[in-house]
Formats: C-alpha cells, structure tokens, sequence
C-alpha cells in the first residue's frame, strides 16, 4: 500500500522486487524495481534519484498518472463489481460520497 501511496503523491519509488510491487512500479518509468538483496543495484537506484532532479519529477509525474489511470475508485470499482457478480453475488458498490472517485491528489 505504500508504494502505491508514494506514487500518488508524486514520490519515486525504489522497490524490490518481491511481492506485487514490479506489478505496480514500472521499473525506470515510475521508479525502480531490483532484485531482492542485490544492495549494489539498490544504491545505484538511489544514487540515480538523489543526483537528477528531473528524474524525480518525471518519475513522480509518472505515477501520479499510473495511479489515476489504474487505481482510482472509478477505475477499480467495476472490476470488483463484476468479479463479485462472476461469484454469484450482486454487490452495490457505489461510493456514498462523489470525493472518493476522485484521487486525493485532486481534492
């Protein structure tokens, strides 16, 4: 969840790869993914990051923009409403509040 929450905020990320992060965080383009223990690339990633201004920004700018395209309530909602309903059940999930189809880097 924090790396999700990082990207929204416009903060680069620097992961491992484990678990789902290389799902979320396209390597080089919102961050960068390494390989779980190779601290060599994790201290190229960082010393990248420190060193290049712009590389922050575009990178930030990036997943601000993955995190509106793919992990909005509007862009994820309908997905789990036809899972649910491919299971048999028959969910209402809209939100009660109009602000939580908006990310919070909106309001």
């Amino acid at each position: 969840m924090c790396v999700l929450e990082a990207m929204a905020h416009g903060v680069p990320v620097i992961a491992t790869d484990v678990g789902g992060t290389a799902d979320v965080v396209e390597d080089g383009k919102q961050g960068f993914v390494v390989t779980s223990g190779d601290i060599d690339a994790m201290v190229l990633a960082i010393d990248r990051l420190l060193g290049d201004a712009n590389l922050r920004c575009e990178m930030g700018a990036a997943g601000i923009h993955r995190i509106k395209q793919n992990y909005t309530a509007e862009s994820t909602l309908p997905d789990l409403e036809a899972l649910y309903r491919s299971l048999g059940a028959h969910p209402q999930l809209e939100p009660h509040d109009e602000r939580m189809l908006e990310p919070e880097i909106n309001r």
